[in-house]
């Protein structure tokens, strides 16, 4: 096992083949440390003023809908040209 480029590279076998792979998950110490500022984060904003609060609710609500207008694009819900495709 080998860490390289933020994932852990180990040996396996693949479950169709049975055959030697080399697989990947995330770095467990680079997971851990990421996951622990977000809840600090996520404590300090809890004391926030509900105003800043709000603030931050509309900045998610904004990447709610981009997300949701990406999703259309990929189903194929999205007028091109003044076509529909």
């Amino acid at each position: 096992m080998f860490d390289f480029f933020g994932f852990t590279h180990y040996c396996t076998r693949s479950h169709k083949w049975g055959s030697f792979v080399i697989a990947r998950k995330t770095i467990k110490k680079r997971m851990l440390r990421t996951l622990g500022a977000i809840k600090v984060d996520l404590r300090k904003r809890m004391h926030d003023p509900i105003a800043e609060r709000a603030d931050n609710h509309m900045d998610a609500a904004l990447a709610r809908q981009a997300a949701e207008a990406v999703e259309r694009r990929r189903a194929g819900l999205y007028v091109v040209g003044g076509s529909a495709k």
